[in-house]
């Protein structure tokens, strides 16, 4: 999608989206639901929490400079990693505190916020950079 279609940036914006609406749902979720959109609901969390590294790594190996890319999406790895440390506790620790999974996966949508914005302010800067001088 990133290479032939909606281009790295893009389709990051997009995970981000299916990801806040993802995990929204996810909070919501309610037992009378029909089974199969409680599935369509995880999977569209599941496929867009887990789909954005193969496009962001890449995106970052492109950007490296010529024989850097391993230093480069080594050193990124490190931070996306701190969420894999990091956030399982502090899901846990959220759901705990608030005696709720559903704050946990409502604040999930958080970091995806975060993410889309930059993207988003990323994609203005570039667009006014790209027009030409008057």
């Amino acid at each position: 999608m990133a290479d032939r279609g909606l281009g790295p940036r893009n389709t990051l914006m997009l995970l981000a989206t299916l990801m806040i609406v993802g995990s929204l749902l996810t909070a919501g979720l309610q037992p009378a639901w029909p089974t199969a959109l409680i599935w369509a609901v995880v999977a569209l969390l599941g496929a867009s929490a887990i789909g954005w590294n193969g496009v962001y790594l890449a995106t970052v190996a492109r950007q490296a400079p010529p024989g850097q890319a391993s230093t480069a999406t080594g050193g990124t790895l490190m931070f996306t990693f701190m969420g894999v440390v990091c956030g399982s506790p502090a899901f846990g620790a959220l759901a705990s505190a608030s005696g709720s999974y559903r704050v946990a996966f409502a604040a999930l949508a958080a970091p995806a916020m975060l993410a889309l914005a930059l993207l988003a302010w990323r994609a203005v800067q570039a667009s006014r950079e790209a027009q030409p001088a008057r």
